[in-house]
């Protein structure tokens, strides 16, 4: 999951396709949060997301994310992912200041 992530923010480095002001500042935001994000492997199909103010459970495999008790959004097919061969770390995206 990780390697498919990273794949999609080094896709999206160097994707030259202009925003809007408004939706560049919400990305921004987004960008901003996610970097304090830590992410645990529970099991197979569990993974446990941690910021400095709260935290939840991703499961893959009832293709659910929750925090707390309470489900925020449906996630894709478990199908959908690729497994890396090799565990790699994962550096929050890149930002222009």
């Amino acid at each position: 999951m990780q390697q498919w992530l990273c794949q999609r923010r080094n896709v999206g480095a160097i994707s030259k396709i202009d925003v809007i002001e408004y939706a560049e500042k919400v990305i921004d935001r987004r960008i901003n949060k996610s970097s304090a994000f830590q992410v645990y492997q529970i099991d197979q199909s569990r993974y446990e997301v941690t910021d400095q103010m709260k935290n939840g459970i991703s499961n893959l495999e009832s293709h659910y994310c929750m925090c707390g008790n309470e489900i925020v959004f449906p996630m894709p097919v478990l199908a959908e992912y690729e497994e890396p061969d090799e565990v790699m770390v994962v550096l929050p995206p890149l930002k222009d200041k």
